[in-house]
C-alpha cells in the first residue's frame, strides 16, 4: 500500500498505492485501503481495535474471566418494561483490565417482537457511559422466570462489550443499566380479548406486549445493589462481569 516508486530502467511505477476501498487482510478483521494505507474496516466477533494501530489488526480479544458475580436467585424476578426502566445494578471492578462483557439473568415473556432489542450501558461513578452493547429479545429464552446464573456457562443474555474497549481499575465503582427498545404497540381488544395484529388471547394490554423478567435475589452481593429508575431496589440482579 506504499506510494509508488518510479523505476527509471522501465519507466514504470513499482508498488503503486491501491485504490481507496480496496480490501486488505488484517488479523481478526477486515481492512480497507485509504490513501495507500491499510486501515481497520471491521473486526471479527469478539475482537476489537483498541489501540488504533492497524498493523496488529483487531488485537483486543473478548471473553476474559469472571470478575464479579451474583449467581443465585430464589425465583424472584423484576419486570423490564417502559414503566420500570431502566433497571440495573451497581458493582465494583474486582480487577484492572478491559471490561469485555456482562451476563444478566434475563428472560422473555409475553408476545414476541423480532424488532425488540435490550440495550445495556455501563457507566462510571460520574455517570459517564464507558461501554454499551445490545441483545435481540428474540435471542433470549422464553422461560419467563429463571433461577439465576451458572458459574461455568454463559446464557443468551450475554452483552459483548469488547468493541467498547472500556478499561476499568480494581475497586472502581461502576453501574449497569438496561432498557427495552422498540416495544410492540399491540393492545388488547376488550370485546374479543385478543391482541391487535396477532389475535393472541389477552386480558390486558400488557399481555400483548413484550416484557422481560430479570432474575433478582436477596442482597448477597455486598459491593452494590439492584436499581430501578436509578434508585436502589433493595435486591441484586443475577449478573456476571468479565474482565480481560
Amino acid at each position: 500500500h506504499a506510494a509508488g516508486v518510479c523505476d527509471p530502467a522501465s519507466g514504470q511505477c513499482s508498488s503503486p498505492a491501491l485504490a481507496d476501498g480496496t480490501a486488505c487482510p488484517l488479523a481478526s478483521g477486515g481492512g480497507s485501503c485509504v490513501a495507500g494505507v491499510c486501515t481497520v474496516a471491521s473486526c471479527d466477533a469478539g475482537h476489537a481495535d483498541c489501540n488504533g494501530d492497524a498493523s496488529d489488526g483487531c488485537e483486543a480479544e473478548g471473553s476474559g474471566t469472571v470478575d464479579q458475580a451474583q449467581l443465585q436467585c430464589p425465583g424472584w424476578n423484576l419486570v423490564l418494561s417502559p414503566s420500570q426502566e431502566p433497571i440495573g445494578q451497581t458493582f465494583v471492578a474486582g480487577a484492572t483490565g478491559r471490561l469485555t462483557g456482562i451476563e444478566v439473568g434475563l428472560h422473555r415473556c409475553g408476545q414476541d417482537d423480532p424488532t425488540a432489542i435490550v440495550q445495556l450501558a455501563v457507566s462510571d461513578s460520574l455517570g459517564n457511559v464507558i461501554a454499551t452493547a445490545s441483545v435481540p429479545v428474540a435471542q433470549l429464552d422464553g422461560n419467563c422466570v429463571g433461577s439465576g446464573l451458572d458459574a461455568n456457562s454463559v446464557t443468551a443474555a450475554f452483552f459483548d462489550l469488547t468493541a467498547s474497549c472500556a478499561q476499568v481499575t480494581a475497586a472502581e465503582a461502576l453501574s449497569l443499566s438496561m432498557t427495552l427498545d422498540q416495544v410492540s404497540a399491540s393492545t388488547c381488544d376488550p370485546t374479543t380479548y385478543t391482541c391487535t395484529g396477532s389475535g393472541n388471547y389477552c386480558d390486558f394490554d400488557e399481555d400483548c406486549q413484550i416484557n422481560l423478567r430479570a432474575d433478582v435475589g436477596s442482597e448477597d452481593y455486598t459491593a452494590g445493589t439492584g436499581t430501578v429508575r436509578g434508585a436502589n431496589f433493595g435486591y441484586d440482579l443475577a449478573f456476571k462481569t468479565f474482565v480481560r
